[in-house]
């Protein structure tokens, strides 16, 4: 296993009463960071967040889903050069 993506972290937590998953993550390095959503056929869906970022920070941010129908939706994290995947599941 790649030791720099064991130092990643990308998790997330539905909301309760509200059809929104909150999305955390940390990454090992100071850079730029990208965290998009997308269907599992591949379609990107949304860009949650993409900034700079910093070691050992826990960045949070909101997949507001009204508009899309339940199932599997994978988020990507990249960040320098790699990327780490995370399955997140929309339930009405």
């Amino acid at each position: 296993m790649d030791p720099l993506q064991t130092r990643w972290s990308i998790e997330s937590a539905r909301l309760p009463d509200r059809p929104s998953t909150q999305v955390r993550f940390s990454v090992p390095s100071e850079g730029i960071a990208t965290l998009r959503v997308f269907t599992t056929l591949g379609q990107q869906i949304k860009t949650l967040f993409n900034g700079t970022v910093e070691p050992g920070r826990n960045y949070s941010v909101e997949f507001s889903a009204d508009d899309l129908p339940a199932g599997f939706y994978l988020a990507r994290l990249d960040h320098q050069g790699r990327h780490v995947m995370h399955r997140i599941l929309l339930t009405r």
